[in-house]
Parts: structure tokens; sequence; C-alpha cells
């Protein structure tokens, strides 16, 4: 993040893809990430992907995911188990106290949206990201 925060074009885009709980690592993370936001005077545009639990499995234990030699979750069980055990962090709700800043310099960087793409393909989550 550092070398981030350096990059002289204030206007660079950042895409990341993480799973943020509300545990303390999944909240620091978002820290940095708002900090990268704020600092380079920035909106931070946070998209939470949902979808429900059978489809989470199929899409994570799937051939094509197995084959892709990326080290990504795959086992069935664990996924039932980190979605029983962690709860997703929602920066619309009491994120500012879980990071300590106030509500109000929060709102004003983040733009949250929430998707459900339980019934959409890869093609279609990404022409709703697009019309966000």
């Amino acid at each position: 993040f550092k070398c981030m925060q350096k990059d002289p074009d204030s206007n660079t885009a950042f895409l990341f893809t993480s799973c943020l709980s509300t545990e303390k690592t999944g909240t620091d993370q978002f820290l940095e990430f708002f900090e990268l936001a704020t600092n380079r005077n920035l909106p931070l545009i946070f998209v939470q992907f949902r979808c429900d639990l059978d489809t989470l499995v199929r899409r994570a234990t799937s051939e094509e995911r197995r084959k892709s030699n990326k080290g990504k979750l795959t086992d069935a069980d664990v996924v039932r188990k980190l979605r029983e055990m962690y709860t997703l962090l929602d920066p619309s709700k009491n994120t500012a106290q879980l990071i300590n800043i106030s509500n109000n310099v929060l709102m004003s960087t983040l733009r949250f949206s929430e998707l459900d793409v339980s019934e959409f393909t890869v093609e279609e989550t990404a022409s709703a990201v697009l019309n966000i």
C-alpha cells in the first residue's frame, strides 16, 4: 500500500478483491483501503458480492476452479465452516466504530453497494458492477 500511496497519478484506480470479515484482520484491511482512498482524495467504491450457501459451495468446488492451480479454496466443508464462523464486513453498518473514525468521514469517502450474485453469470456480475 505504501508504494500505491506514492503513485504520482492520483487518478489511478486500484481494484482489490478481498473477502473482509468483521474480525480484526478484515477491519484492518478495510482501513488500509480507506486510507489509500482518502490520502489520494478519491472515493472508496466498495462492492460486496453475496450469494446463497449452495451456490457458493457449487462455485467453490467447480471443476474449473479446482483445475485453476491458483491456490483457491475448493473444499466444500471448509467453505461451509468459514461461512458459519465469520460475518462479512458491511461498511454501511458499524464500520466507523470498528476502524475508529467518525461516521461522517467514512460516509463522505465510501460508496457501498451490495449485489446478490446467486443467479448471475460472471458476465452478468461484471455488467452489474459497471452499472453501479
